[in-house]
């Protein structure tokens, strides 16, 4: 049921690319704190350290639950892939024309040949953990498309020490 609801909303998704999602102007930064008490609630049931760190009173045009779900995905995921008793990191910063949202957490890094596929539906880099959480590889291809249809990029590295970042 889960794989049927998010494949109908990837093609929703690709046929609102035409129809703008409704849009309005929203407190990022109280949304994501908002949803930053449920992670850290998360993060702790799996001795996991979440640090944050919010640019105050972001203010932004776009849909709001669109815009949660991206941040939902990404700090999902991190809590799935986070080395045990390891970091998360998400930062809400401002740069010259735009706010920046970025996730970072402790991992074993993804591989360089994997980095250019993780967007697209299904792709798992690592087979041998394919489906073992109960997640079929839709999240990300989710993320990209929210992201897109509001006129952004989501990108993701390996960093220095141990870290992976998505960046939005």
């Amino acid at each position: 049921a889960h794989l049927t609801s998010d494949l109908l909303y990837l093609t929703q998704m690709e046929d609102e690319q035409s129809l703008k999602p409704l849009k309005s102007t929203f407190n990022l930064s109280e949304k994501i704190e908002h949803l930053l008490l449920g992670g850290e609630v998360a993060a702790f049931e799996k001795h996991l350290t979440l640090e944050y760190d919010l640019f105050p009173e972001a203010m932004v045009h776009g849909n709001p639950e669109q815009i949660s779900q991206v941040v939902m995905i990404l700090l999902d995921n991190a809590m799935k892939y986070t080395t045990e008793k390891g970091h998360i990191k998400l930062k809400l910063s401002k740069s010259t024309h735009h706010y920046v949202i970025s996730v970072a957490n402790t991992s074993e890094g993804i591989k360089p040949e994997d980095l250019p596929h993780i967007f697209p539906r299904f792709y798992r880099g690592d087979k041998s953990r394919h489906r073992e959480n109960g997640s079929y590889g839709l999240g990300l291809s989710i993320a990209k498309s929210i992201v897109e249809n509001h006129g952004g990029k989501i990108t993701c590295e390996n960093l220095d020490h141990g870290y992976t970042e998505f960046t939005v």
